[in-house]
């Protein structure tokens, strides 16, 4: 049997269409990428905003797995072995950020199904391929997504 590509274009599309839905009710992400595990195509998605920092990591996965189960093929989505949730404040969150939009100056975001990585060692970590949805330095600075943004509140 060939070996046939699980997470392909159309499926890193669908998964980036999720996490701009999410983005969209939530607040912007800081970084969100499609990370390849040690087993031959099996995939960890990787997710940090501000807004989950204090949502807490149970919450974040059970929103964006039920999108992902909307707008994933579920064959595709049977490669993603974890959802991980990490704080903006982690030290290999900043530097891929800082590798992808600083060093390499990509806007991950305008790269239709990821911007691709291979071989790139952060922090210790190997990552022998991965896709860049999101790496924006500058999320911790915007406002997050809330329903008391749009009110004014009045200081006596």
């Amino acid at each position: 049997m060939a070996n046939k590509e699980v997470v392909t274009k159309r499926t890193r599309v669908q998964i980036q269409q999720a996490l701009t839905q999410l983005a969209q009710k939530k607040g912007d992400f800081r970084l969100a990428m499609l990370v390849s595990t040690d087993l031959p195509e099996r995939w960890n998605l990787l997710v940090s905003a501000p807004w989950m920092d204090s949502l807490g990591t149970r919450s974040v996965i059970s929103d964006l797995t039920s999108l992902l189960l909307r707008h994933v093929d579920k064959n595709s989505l049977s490669a993603i072995d974890r959802v991980s949730v990490m704080p903006g404040s982690d030290p290999f969150v900043r530097r891929i950020v800082n590798v992808v939009n600083g060093f390499l100056g990509v806007d991950a975001s305008s790269h239709k199904g990821g911007f691709r990585l291979y071989d790139t060692v952060v922090e210790g970590h190997d990552i022998p391929e991965a896709f860049v949805f999101v790496a924006d330095p500058r999320a911790n600075e915007k406002s997050v997504k809330s329903p008391l943004t749009s009110q004014k509140l009045a200081v006596r």
